[in-house]
């Protein structure tokens, strides 16, 4: 399949996974209500955290390393090494999660309890599964295979989630993560066992040097990626300190909604990754350049008529996403959020072009300043105006800060994609810069 093919077939699927979202969270809202989906929505960021926290950095280059690796024992060796160390560092995480939280009761304004403290060991063993199988076909171009899965696993969430509102008759965070957790095990034991069958199973450890050089690279990275998660997700804990978690609850989906775009750069997100490493390996600059460059325009082409479809329609679209009352305080999102994502989208095919370069330290340093930013203006306009558009004025900041923040990493970098001026004005779209 040319790489044309795969990133309309990843695009598709990354719609189905979208529409998943369409169905849990109208079906949460009118079922428990915005105060029970205000908690699922603060609990999962701080879930992610730790899943993302639990590789220490250790697989980065062994990602990098096996879109070129033409042997079965050399691709055994680099997925081994990283799927046995990160099930013992998430099993060492979640038992430290356990003891630390015990059982949790409540975060604030009634959020509901009783949150088992297994529950967080058990989501970080099974994403660990679902995230290295998958990462496997990902990684060694099987981009079909890796698509199948991130559709299956969502969509099989819900129906768990369905299965155990209808036996237990309610919907809290606790059966929703569980449920999460099932789907990512169930999906990921599927393709651990093509892995099984490509590869042998084998037992790995990485040596020394090898986890030398991975934590060196790979744990700015997952530093980077910690702020970033931070950075998407400090503003509804922010919220729910200066507000309530229900008003989290109307904002998680109205930022749904307004981010749409993202999609795309998911999308390159997945399809890009190998295809630059596989590029910039045998030294061809130019081709990547045209890679990273035509995913860049892509989206701005995707983008700017999702932002006017926004500010159009963003108030009756999330009334009938949610509830009329939701739309009432909160459509001015839609469109906020929407031109943020013009600029985070364009960032993150930046950062794809670093971490094709192993940069993971100028993303690390160009994430924290945006976010902290960020983070300063969401405290500074939630204490002065107390209202659910602060947080979203904040992020569109702190994504045009760190979009600048790249482009002026990459300024000599051949491979950097550029979005300019010239190129906009032989386009037909209605770029920002060229709206009177």
């Amino acid at each position: 399949m040319t790489a044309a093919g795969r990133s309309v077939q990843t695009l598709v699927c990354h719609l189905l996974v979208f529409a998943q979202g369409l169905v849990l969270t109208p079906l949460v809202v009118k079922s428990a209500g915005a105060q029970a989906y205000g908690a699922y929505v603060l609990l999962m960021p701080a879930l992610a955290v730790l899943s993302a926290l639990s590789p220490l950095g250790v697989g980065l280059l062994a990602r990098r390393e096996l879109p070129s690796a033409s042997d079965a024992e050399h691709r055994a060796r680099l997925f081994y090494t990283r799927f046995w160390f990160q099930l013992v560092s998430a099993a060492m995480l979640g038992a430290l999660a356990a003891a630390a939280l015990g059982t949790a009761h409540g975060l604030r304004n009634g959020v509901p309890d009783g949150i088992p403290r297994w529950l967080p060991a058990a989501y970080l063993l099974a994403n660990a599964v679902f995230t290295q199988a998958t990462d496997y076909f990902r990684y060694t171009h099987r981009i079909g295979v890796f698509n199948l899965s991130i559709v299956a696993q969502p969509w099989l969430f819900v129906l768990l989630a369905l299965a155990g509102h209808r036996a237990t008759g309610r919907l809290d965070p606790s059966l929703l993560v569980g449920a999460m957790a099932s789907s990512c095990l169930l999906v990921g034991l599927a393709q651990m066992a093509g892995v099984v069958r490509e590869l042998g199973l084998r037992v790995a450890w990485p040596g020394r040097a090898t986890l030398g050089r991975e934590l060196r690279f790979g744990l700015p990275m997952i530093l980077a990626y910690l702020v970033e998660t931070v950075s998407s997700s400090g503003d509804r804990y922010l919220l729910a300190a200066f507000l309530s978690v229900r008003d989290v609850g109307a904002y998680a989906p109205a930022c749904a909604l307004g981010a749409l775009a993202l999609v795309v750069p998911r999308v390159f997100g997945v399809v890009l990754p190998p295809s630059l490493a596989l590029q910039i390996d045998r030294g061809n600059e130019e081709l990547a350049q045209r890679l990273a460059q035509s995913a860049a325009r892509c989206f701005v082409v995707a983008g700017v008529p999702l932002l006017a479809m926004a500010a159009v329609l963003g108030r009756p679209l999330l009334g009938a996403y949610t509830t009329p009352a939701i739309a009432a305080a909160a459509w001015p999102v839609v469109p906020v959020v929407a031109l943020g994502t013009l600029f985070s989208g364009l960032a993150t095919i930046q950062g794809l072009v670093l971490v094709a370069r192993l940069r993971t330290p100028a993303m690390l340093r160009t994430t924290v300043a945006a976010t902290a930013a960020g983070l300063l203006l969401d405290v500074l306009l939630l204490a002065t105006f107390r209202s659910v558009l602060a947080p979203a004025l904040a992020a569109v900041a702190g994504a045009v800060l760190r979009h600048v923040l790249l482009a002026r990493c990459l300024r000599d970098d051949p491979v950097a994609a550029r979005v300019d001026a010239g190129w906009a004005a032989r386009t037909k779209v209605p770029m920002p810069w060229r709206v009177s």
